[in-house]
């Protein structure tokens, strides 16, 4: 499947995209940087944004504007760090402009930025998703999820619209399953969207993910399965082994799941070199002045006979430049 501009059809039964995107930048490359420079940095100077400063900060930074409808870029304070905040809005609105989005998102990676809340978002037109089968599937336990939270709001007087909430809204993955036709006030269609929040770690594993996909929409629908999957419970206790339902299959298009690691796994080499500098130098110092710098050498030939599969990936990462 090719790549969506920041959404597509691609997938089978669905239209997949990119839905909202918060980048954090470091003090290394945006401290003493006002809106001007941050937008050079950013590479998005070229389009002919229409800049407005705020009347205040946004989010904890002292100083912000809006960028386009939905955008907002904050500096100032925060030590050094600035901050980009992009609705599915913005995002279609830079778009538009001539942004190429994903190439975009590449170049802030290479840059040093973190994605720190990132939305995938994927929408149903031919039927498959609806209120009726989603809460029986919870009803009855045909799902597969990390969160222990799973709810329902229904639109009040007498409106005709609803969401499935799965997970807490503080929590790293929270997914929203709801008729956003009735959100936009239309009335005789189908038009569900399915939609999973990630942040923090998640966030930004999960762009790498993607990345690595080359931005396929089979792998953004096998990361939507990571954070919610409805399959048919058969009484085993190896969910991984039940079969999908019928109807998320077939608005799935029969993708894989797509599964992202973060935390300590994610380490780089570097991390690592920092814990040792810090964390562990004083006491290699120690042993070494009392047992002699063969001790030290005999940790060493033993660590390489121990090295893990995850310390072998990232020296291999390290090497490569990755």
């Amino acid at each position: 499947m090719e790549a969506p501009p920041w959404g597509n059809t691609g997938a089978s039964a669905a239209w997949v995209g990119l839905d909202y995107l918060t980048v954090s930048l470091p003090a290394e490359i945006a401290a003493g940087l006002g809106c001007e420079r941050l937008l050079e940095l950013l590479g998005l100077d070229t389009l002919g944004l229409v800049v407005e400063a705020r009347s205040g900060g946004f989010r904890g930074w002292e100083h912000s504007a809006d960028i386009a409808p939905g955008g907002v870029v904050a500096w100032g304070g925060q030590g050094g760090t600035a901050h980009l905040d992009l609705t599915s809005g913005a995002l279609g609105h830079l778009a538009a402009l001539g942004l190429d989005v994903f190439g975009w998102v590449e170049y802030v990676l290479d840059l040093g930025g973190r994605f720190v809340r990132v939305d995938i978002a994927a929408d149903d037109e031919a039927g498959h998703v609806t209120r009726a089968r989603v809460v029986s599937a919870i009803g009855g336990g045909h799902y597969v999820t990390h969160s222990r939270v799973v709810s329902e709001h229904r639109a009040l007087q007498g409106g005709d619209g609803w969401t499935v909430y799965v997970g807490a809204r503080t929590s790293p993955t929270f997914v929203r399953i709801y008729d956003k036709a009735a959100e936009q006030g239309l009335r005789g269609v189908h038009w569900v969207r399915v939609e999973a929040e990630f942040k923090r770690d998640r966030a930004q594993a999960v762009v790498m993910a993607w990345r690595s996909s080359g931005w396929s929409a089979s792998c953004a629908l096998g990361l939507l399965r990571a954070a919610i999957d409805f399959r048919q419970d058969d009484g085993t206790a190896t969910k991984a082994r039940w079969r999908l339902l019928r109807w998320w299959r077939a608005f799935l298009g029969g993708v894989d799941l797509v599964r992202v690691r973060v935390g300590r796994i994610g380490r780089s080499l570097e991390d690592v070199a920092g814990w040792i500098v810090t964390s562990v130098s004083s006491a290699l110092a120690a042993c070494e002045s009392a047992f002699g710098a063969g001790f030290v050498r005999h940790v060493l030939s033993r660590g390489r006979d121990r090295m893990s599969a995850g310390h072998q990936r990232m020296l291999c990462l390290y090497a490569s430049g990755a």
